[in-house]
């Protein structure tokens, strides 16, 4: 990595360049390598002291007390390559670096549902002692759901510019307009005598908030995302007639058995197969998820800054476009990169201004109030909102709950809860040695986590773990 050059006199050297690009994450090494690649000389300057930005891989140290003689990758970043097939740049990148992947479990088999597929986990009742939820009751869920998801089309239809305050629904959130439609389907079905009861039980509310957090509120609570976002892609008549059959899914041909029959497949081959790591030529299924495994995210960071000038540890102050069409980069450190160009990839926040003490990005002129608004849009809504956490624990090889819980071909690789704040993926099966990753989804709304410590929240997330895989009792003595 370059580091910051100063005249004899400790004057700091304005530095001439082709293209600054800002950011060195996965969007900015590959523009800074591309830009090199056809002569251009591009600098990249990065804030934070290390490279890759939401792509993080850090490491597990040995501990052969524990039974793992050898360090481990941890992924604090992304863990997953999306949508994988023959145009697909990181998956087609992964074969040419002898990267190995694995199909996440929902795509085995076939391409279903992707990433941490609701439908394959291992569903527990955490208010039951862990008492396992049967698939059918699992699927009904999610069938609730969806035919809630196609009503939004008919609570929120299209209006004209201007004119969706007198609409109905302006300003509801995703959260409101998915409990309208969802007691819509449920009055429905009473009236038809499908259900009993038009409210949900505590364990399909459980289920439900849990799903919905996995289908849409991963990365920002549903009640943050606004209702007629989704709305707009479910106009058509097919979504109408979802919403009001009350015979539906079962009206839907044999959806419902043929459904069942694939998901108990699927877990068959999960057993039986087990998750193959392998480096891919191709996808078995295109648009099939897959998981990074090996030596993570990092290979890709670290293939594509071979050769660049970065800077680490060089926040930038100020963007500014001067009237001879140059950019001026200026960074904390009084430092001016300038050139003809300016490649900007810092994280959303950083553009809407949500830590302007410590990461705040000036430009001249202004951004547009329509860039800005986007920005903002796209953005946690402060500092410390929800959104989408891990946390990644790892156990001794000899430990009770990994020799139960984790290990063996009847090991599940995703175990879901009723505590809708965790859905957990079983790294252990594939290939690291005692670990466990815990989500969190930001539809969980656990906004308490922020004032925990690290240590605090892990004791909740095995707290979690104990509610759903309660401690054995010893067995008698003999008499």
């Amino acid at each position: 990595m370059a580091s910051e050059s100063q005249s004899a006199a400790g004057v700091v050297e304005d530095c001439h360049v082709d293209v600054v690009v800002v950011g060195a994450g996965l969007a900015g090494l590959t523009a800074a390598r591309l830009l090199r690649r056809f002569g251009a000389r591009a600098v990249v300057v990065e804030a934070r002291d290390r490279l890759g930005g939401r792509c993080h891989t850090d490491e597990f140290p040995a501990a052969p007390e524990l039974g793992l003689p050898e360090p481990c990758p941890v992924e604090e970043g992304c863990n997953y390559l999306h949508g994988c097939d023959e145009d697909h740049p990181l998956f087609l990148l992964a074969h040419r670096l002898g990267l190995p992947t694995a199909v996440c479990p929902g795509d085995v088999g076939c391409q279903y549902s992707g990433w941490e597929s609701v439908e394959v986990a291992e569903w527990r009742d955490a208010s039951r002692g862990g008492e396992l939820i049967p698939l059918e009751e699992v699927l009904d869920a999610v069938y609730i759901l969806k035919q809630a998801v196609c009503g939004l089309g008919v609570l929120y239809p299209p209006t004209a510019p201007g004119s969706e305050a007198s609409a109905g629904g302006a300003g509801e959130t995703l959260a409101d307009g998915l409990d309208r439609a969802m007691a819509a389907v449920l009055e429905r079905r009473v009236k038809a005598g499908r259900r009993a009861e038009a409210t949900l039980t505590e364990r399909e509310e459980a289920l439900l908030r849990s799903i919905r957090g996995r289908f849409f509120g991963y990365v920002a609570p549903c009640r943050q995302m606004p209702a007629r976002g989704i709305a707009a892609g479910m106009q058509d008549d097919s979504y109408r007639d979802i919403f009001e059959d009350v015979d539906w899914p079962h009206s839907d041909g044999n959806m419902v058995p043929l459904t069942l029959r694939m998901i108990i497949w699927k877990l068959s081959l999960l057993r039986t197969v087990g998750p193959r790591a392998s480096v891919a030529e191709a996808a078995n299924d295109p648009g099939e998820d897959r998981l990074v495994l090996g030596p993570g995210f990092r290979t890709f960071i670290d293939f594509l800054a071979e050769g660049l000038e970065v800077h680490l540890s060089a926040a930038v102050q100020a963007v500014a476009q001067t009237d001879d069409g140059r950019v001026h980069v200026v960074l904390h450190s009084g430092r001016t990169f300038v050139a003809r160009f300016a490649v900007i990839t810092v994280p959303v926040g950083v553009l809407a201004g949500l830590c302007p003490d410590e990461s705040g990005l000036r430009f001249s002129p202004p951004l547009s109030p329509t860039k800005l608004a986007a920005a903002r849009h796209l953005a946690m809504p402060r500092r410390g909102a929800c959104t989408h956490e891990k946390v990644v624990l790892r156990w001794a090889l000899s430990a009770p709950f990994v020799q139960r819980v984790l290990d063996g071909d009847e090991a599940p690789l995703q175990i879901a809860t009723t505590d809708r704040r965790f859905h957990f993926l079983n790294l252990h099966r594939y290939g690291r040695p005692g670990q466990l990753l815990c989500h969190i989804w930001a539809d969980a709304e656990w906004e308490e986590h922020v004032e925990l410590s690290d240590r605090a929240v892990v004791a909740e997330v095995v707290a979690a773990l104990r509610a759903i895989f309660p401690p054995r009792p010893p067995p008698p003595r003999p008499a």
